[in-house]
């Protein structure tokens, strides 16, 4: 684990969560507030994943895609 953050959610609240990699450089918004930020340079390619503990989530509309 690179960086991890404890956040309270309200419930019944939607929030926008956007994460970013650009080489090294590993940045996580929400609600467009730059939240946690990772540098790491040892993982040439990998996947992201959003871990909730002792809660139900939803997510829906995520998106994937190549920053030009």
């Amino acid at each position: 684990m690179l960086a991890e953050k404890t956040y309270t959610i309200s419930t019944g609240t939607y929030y926008t969560v956007k994460a970013e990699v650009e080489g090294g450089l590993l940045k996580m918004y929400v609600n467009s507030t730059l939240e946690l930020t990772a540098y790491d340079t040892t993982l040439p390619r990998g996947g992201f994943v959003f871990r909730a503990t002792n809660a139900q989530v939803r997510f829906d509309d995520a998106v994937l895609a190549t920053l030009q």
